[in-house]
């Protein structure tokens, strides 16, 4: 790597069999990349390498958790070294579990990414019915499909007294980077809910992904962040491009990026789902591509139960929004738990509602609370910004009582 000294985004790199093998610490661009035969590079948390062109890899290439391969031409990765894209979980207990999507082609199980999982806790899911099902752990991953899997079992078990830690699993996606276009084929059967994930070894702007697929999908993005010390919580955190509301105790938190390795579900209304190499970023440099400055004031809410939050709402007055249905904006509750608070648009559930500029104060949002568990409940701000973090009020009226 310094025979040629600092690459720049001009340099045809090589990397040749040598006594060190480089590891990246540093923010790299490079128009193409050949790693030969028994050869490593790395590339370390916290930074990008982006590659104008294809990678040539007859070597090991190791990328580590939260940094990022970009690859800017639609062309495709040659040869037959293996990529190692590792990405940690959240810290989670033994009987959580993640919904992955692997960012490499190959052969790779389910069971040989997470071989200490239990054979018969790898689920996909089944648009028809709604519900998760049980596949084979030798089954191998589907390009940009999304997969529920178990933390292994071996993993630190949830205790209350005295409270156990949960810890975060490393895994480890082998194979050959993905690059380029990408079409997933989605189901509309049933409810159209679907499984899908991000394909690439580097994090996808929330706003270019939903923008890109704006007819195809309903805009809203559901992760799954549900954890088994949590009962009578809502299962997702709802995002669309107006911002996410939170599941429960451990929501989805980051609303500008999906995550490399990261599974969501989204409701389809097309049966063709885009990944474009435009979308992808380097969320460690908070890079934003959009055509024109978007106003956002935004109040988060929560409903508690017992010190629990059960879920989390969130009404936006932004750009593009208006008192109707915005299918890019306003994200409809995934409807996973008979207790929640939500806002209504034509009396339907909307876990996230975007609402028309200028502001006006003397605006009403309807909302609705259910429950079919007795208890008490509590409404509260969560955090707000724009109007709503600079003294503008905000009423709760209780229309029943």
């Amino acid at each position: 790597w310094s025979s040629c000294g600092i690459p720049t985004n001009s340099s045809d790199v090589t990397i040749n069999p040598v006594t060190f093998q480089p590891v990246i610490a540093s923010n790299v661009s490079v128009n193409s990349l050949t790693i030969a035969s028994g050869t490593s590079l790395t590339l370390n948390s916290g930074f990008n390498l982006n590659v104008s062109n294809a990678i040539a890899n007859e070597g090991t290439l190791t990328i580590k958790s939260n940094a990022n391969l970009i690859q800017t031409n639609n062309v495709a990765n040659t040869g037959m070294g293996l990529a190692n894209i590792e990405r940690d979980s959240s810290p989670l207990f033994r009987l959580d579990y993640t919904m992955w999507s692997s960012p490499v082609t190959g052969n790779q199980t389910l069971g040989g990414f997470s071989p200490l999982t239990s054979t018969n806790r790898f689920y996909e899911y089944d648009t028809t019915t709604n519900l998760y099902s049980a596949v084979s752990n030798g089954d191998a991953f589907s390009l940009a499909k999304g997969y529920l899997i178990r933390m292994p079992n071996t993993w630190v078990d949830y205790v209350v007294s005295p409270p156990s830690t949960p810890l975060s699993w490393t895994g480890t996606f082998t194979g050959k980077p993905n690059n380029g276009t990408i079409t997933y084929t989605m189901s509309t059967a049933g409810t159209a809910y679907n499984a899908v994930g991000n394909p690439y070894p580097s994090t996808l702007n929330i706003d270019n992904f939903i923008n890109g697929n704006s007819g195809n999908i309903t805009g809203a993005l559901y992760f799954w962040r549900k954890t088994n010390d949590a009962t009578n919580l809502t299962s997702y955190s709802t995002c669309t491009t107006a911002g996410i509301a939170g599941g429960n105790a451990h929501p989805y938190s980051d609303d500008n990026f999906i995550s490399v390795g990261q599974g969501f579900i989204v409701k389809a209304t097309k049966t063709t789902l885009n990944f474009t190499n435009s979308m992808r970023v380097a969320n460690n440099q908070n890079q934003f591509f959009k055509t024109k400055a978007v106003e956002k004031n935004r109040i988060w809410l929560n409903l508690s139960n017992n010190n629990n939050r059960v879920n989390q709402m969130m009404v936006a007055y932004m750009t593009g929004a208006t008192q109707e249905v915005d299918p890019t904006i306003d994200g409809a509750y995934f409807n996973d738990s008979a207790t929640a608070l939500n806002s209504l648009i034509a009396n339907e559930e909307f876990a996230i509602q975007g609402r028309s500029l200028p502001f006006d104060a003397s605006d009403v949002v309807a909302l609705a609370f259910k429950t079919d568990l007795g208890g008490n409940y509590t409404i509260a701000i969560d955090h707000a910004d724009g109007l709503f973090a600079n003294g503008q009020d905000v009423y709760l009226i209780d229309s029943k009582t």
